[in-house]
């Protein structure tokens, strides 16, 4: 299966999906991602483990990514129904965090 996260305790994959989005600009991808969001977070709430992460939007490509972490692509296609953005693509994704800094102060000094 694909790679997972941490969610509240769960091992969770974390999913990409990808958009076309012609003509779109950027405060119309803004607001995809916040209808994504409120949508992830109404079916977080109703006992489906799924989180959004992120929305990147390409103007020149003309494409927007919806990054989420979740039990299921079918948990991620629901979300995008409801949030109105159309699923275009769902793949399984793998996401790199940064690691905490640990103490380390703006100069360097610990």
């Amino acid at each position: 299966g694909p790679p997972s996260a941490v969610f509240e305790g769960w091992m969770v994959p974390s999913y990409l999906v990808e958009t076309y989005a012609p003509k779109v600009r950027a405060n119309e991808a803004r607001a995809a991602g916040r209808r994504a969001r409120a949508a992830a977070e109404q079916l977080s709430g109703e006992g489906a483990p799924i989180r959004y992460v992120r929305t990147t939007f390409l103007p020149d490509d003309e494409t927007c990514f919806h990054v989420f972490e979740a039990a299921s692509e079918e948990a991620v296609g629901e979300v995008c129904r409801r949030a109105g953005i159309g699923a275009g693509r769902i793949s399984p994704a793998v996401e790199s965090h940064p690691l905490p800094q640990l103490g380390i102060g703006p100069r360097g000094d610990v």
